[in-house]
């Protein structure tokens, strides 16, 4: 009795396997900018068998259709191939704004309405960190902006070193604080072309002797290292 038991149990399993998934030799992401394959991939059950790929498409459909950063999509079956064409919300930039009790994560498009707030999420651009009552002002508001466009058209012009942009502060209209991935040094800038353009060619330097000090004040025709 155990073994027909058995036996009922691996075949009921089977057949929902084999009505909630299909197979296929590969999945390919297309349009991708900051949508996070892997966790699509996970979220909608897929697994792998033997040489093949098993997903739940319906669950795929779900979770596409949540995820916030995506505009719209398609899914389509070449023979073996799925192929997911995706066209996000872009570009995206994720705020960290500072009240005097707590600071709130908020995505924000580029003409800075609100997509999501209370969480993190990775996109290709660098975390900027802001005071709240600076937000708010006409100036912070414009500052930031101005910001925005700057971003676009450095990953345009200089997609690599704008990859290596981590943290931006950003109190005043004129100047902003730096970080970059790796390197332990803040630089203070000019809110301009000039000042990133200043930014890309001292971290190169620093990069090629090795040496970053704590603080570097890039704004003046001196650099003032702390």
């Amino acid at each position: 009795m155990k073994r027909l038991l058995f036996i009922f149990i691996v075949m009921v399993n089977t057949i929902a396997f084999a009505e909630s998934t299909e197979l296929f030799s590969r999945v390919d992401f297309r349009g991708v900018k900051n949508l996070d394959r892997i966790a699509v991939l996970k979220k909608s059950n897929a697994r792998i068998v033997r040489d093949s790929i098993a997903l739940d498409t319906d669950a795929l459909n779900e979770v596409l259709k949540r995820e916030i950063i995506v505009e719209r999509y398609s899914i389509k079956k070449e023979g073996a191939l799925l192929i997911i064409e995706v066209e996000e919300k872009y570009p995206l930039f994720m705020l960290l704004v500072v009240d005097d009790n707590q600071s709130v994560p908020t995505l924000v498009d580029e003409k800075i309405n609100i997509v999501e707030s209370g969480l993190f999420f990775k996109t290709d651009m660098p975390i900027i960190i802001l005071q709240r009552n600076f937000l708010d002002a006409e100036e912070g508001y414009s500052a930031l902006l101005n910001l925005f466009e700057r971003l676009k058209n450095l990953k345009d012009s200089d997609g690599l070193f704008a990859g290596e942009l981590e943290e931006i502060f950003i109190n005043n209209r004129d100047t902003c604080r730096v970080k970059l991935k790796r390197r332990s040094t803040y630089f203070i800038i000019r809110n301009d072309s000039s000042g990133f353009f200043r930014l890309s060619k001292t971290a190169a330097y620093l990069d090629s002797i090795s040496l970053y000090p704590a603080t570097l004040d890039l704004r003046g025709n001196m650099v003032l290292v702390k």
